[in-house]
């Protein structure tokens, strides 16, 4: 069995990865991963979480809807890339950035999808993709600033 098109899971669906996964939709099969099953629901009845215009319209069509799930192993099994917006709180009194909920997702990835290619859209401190890359033995993880 072929398959048809590219999987793409996206874990967080906050305004970066709900944004991502309403465009990528357009060509790649995609999978919202959110543990907010409340946002996932209406995501999944075209409700849009966010007041963004452009959001609302793409999500009224049920065609380019992503898939929604709470569920890793949905998500993950079988993506050819995994798309990492989840938050990464910065702490200024400890100059910190926490990016346990990026890791969370690493370590779940490569468990399920170990080759898919995992883009970090994240904030997160420098050398910090170098250190998972390293920690994973892959070099399957990438880093794409959240905005240019």
């Amino acid at each position: 069995m072929t398959k048809s098109k590219v999987k793409i899971a996206v874990a967080g669906a906050g305004y970066v990865g709900l944004s991502l996964s309403l465009l990528l939709s357009r060509a790649a099969e995609v999978v919202l991963l959110d543990i907010d099953r409340e946002r996932l629901a209406k995501i999944a009845a075209g409700v849009s979480p966010l007041q963004d215009k452009e959001i609302e319209a793409v999500l009224a069509d049920p065609a380019r809807r992503p898939t929604t799930t709470a569920d890793p192993a949905v998500a993950y099994d079988g993506a050819d890339f995994v798309v990492v917006a989840t938050p990464t709180n910065y702490a200024p009194d400890l100059n910190y950035f926490d990016t346990s909920t990026v890791e969370s997702v690493i370590r779940d990835v490569t468990a399920w999808a170990p080759e898919a290619t995992i883009v970090i859209k994240s904030t997160i401190p420098v050398g910090f993709t170098e250190r998972m890359r390293r920690e994973h033995a892959t070099t399957n993880i990438l880093f794409s600033p959240e905005f240019l």
